[in-house]
């Protein structure tokens, strides 16, 4: 038996399970920085170190004492909303990790433009806008309906609305801006809270790519395809699979734009999680995240490859090599279960019949009867997940839409 590897790994901010189990196998101790109590399972075997882990100033200060009373292995996290504040701290402590200059960049959508722009990759027209009048002014003298507008530091496409007209401009930039003001709580004072992003709307399908960066080359870990349209008014994600279905010259050029973006952003180490638009002039990246694909979806590649795939982004995000196979050994997919409807969920039937459904590997309900549903543009929640295999790619989109079929959501509208 292999000893576990001494000192502690800390994860900043909660940390999907998958990943917390490859850890518990490799290191001694792992802590996990969160300001709200974990659960009682959790604090049995891992230790809680109470902070924000958002808040870049106060993480430095309470990490670095505990580092000068307890050997740190790693600081790393899986949570999009904290990596600027993971890489202050890797820097602050001498570990592996991104620069903060380019973890910001992945972060802020206007910075992230910018960089593509000034690196020659390709990036829709963009625009900083306060307010609807700003927003007019632009679509009266330079970018053209459609067009969509976003938070600058979202995630799960919350508060990304396509915009046709200055009608709907009106109507939706209020939205917007609430959403984006929630998350001014992951960071703090920056004064980029204060815009919103107003981008072209590009034509044609999604892909995913997902894959890590060692000393800044780029392995490839799958393309997902994205089979639902994706065309607003919301761009509610449903389901991955993968291997992609693009051709060989279509798919090389996709991973060229990915590497391409994150040399723009400065990412060097560590999993990335881009999304593309293939439009008739190629594929166009519409943001690169420096994290692993979120929560249970990346067991999309751990069955499509045959391995650990979120074990693997844990020891790539330490700055680790690691090997992967050149492609996927089975075909595999996801579904992000949406929001059936606003309301309160009363009950959710027929999860054991769907567990029963040839190649599903896993039906996974976080929702709870009491919980009030939401859904998107204001949250980018989902009930649950769905994973597959299957022969081809066309089956294991078959068997995820079968699945979702089969249960069955009772919801009080509110």
């Amino acid at each position: 038996m292999t000893s576990k590897r001494p000192g502690t790994l800390i994860f900043v901010s909660m940390v999907p399970g998958d990943v917390l189990r490859a850890a518990q196998q490799l290191y001694e101790r792992i802590a996990i920085v969160f300001e709200v109590e974990l659960p009682s399972q959790l604090t049995r075997t891992i230790e809680q170190i109470t902070a924000s882990p958002f808040d870049e100033t106060e993480l430095v200060r309470i990490l670095s004492d505990y580092a000068s009373r307890n050997q740190v292995a790693g600081v790393v996290t899986f949570d999009e909303r904290a990596v600027i504040a993971t890489a202050s701290m890797q820097k602050a402590l001498g570990l592996p990790g991104n620069t903060r200059d380019a973890a910001y960049a992945a972060r802020n959508k206007f910075a992230m433009r910018s960089r593509f722009r000034d690196a020659g990759v390709a990036t829709p027209e963009f625009a900083l806008v306060r307010t609807t009048e700003d927003a007019a002014e632009l679509t009266r003298t330079g970018l053209s309906f459609p067009c969509v507008l976003k938070p600058l530091f979202g995630l799960a496409s919350e508060g990304v609305l396509r915009i046709d007209d200055i009608g709907q401009l009106e109507q939706r930039l209020p939205i917007v801006r609430r959403v984006a003001d929630r998350h001014r709580a992951f960071h703090l004072d920056d004064p980029a809270h204060d815009f919103l992003l107003l981008e072209t709307y590009l034509p044609g399908e999604e892909v995913a790519v997902d894959g890590f960066l060692a000393d800044g080359k780029f392995l490839l870990a799958g393309i997902s395809d994205k089979p639902d349209p994706l065309v607003g008014p919301t761009f509610q994600e449903t389901i991955y699979v993968s291997p992609t279905s693009l051709p060989a010259r279509a798919a090389t050029a996709v991973v060229s734009e990915v590497a391409r973006g994150a040399a723009a952003l400065g990412l060097r180490l560590g999993p990335i999680h881009a999304e593309l638009r293939l439009t008739p002039n190629g594929p166009v990246l519409l943001e690169i995240g420096a994290r692993a694909i979120g929560g249970v979806c990346g067991r999309l590649h751990s069955y499509g490859l045959g391995l650990d795939y979120l074990g693997i982004a844990l020891r790539s995000s330490l700055g680790e090599q690691i090997v992967l196979p050149k492609t996927h050994q089975t075909p595999s997919g996801v579904m992000m279960i949406p929001v059936p409807q606003r309301g309160r969920l009363e009950a959710i039937d027929g999860i054991e019949q769907a567990r029963q459904i040839e190649g599903i590997r896993d039906v996974i309900i976080i929702s709870r009867p009491g919980d009030i549903l939401v859904g998107l543009p204001e949250t980018g929640f989902y009930v649950g997940f769905i994973l597959a295999v299957g022969e081809s790619q066309a089956n294991v989109v078959e068997r995820l839409n079968e699945c979702h079929r089969t249960l069955k959501f009772t919801v009080t509208p509110m």
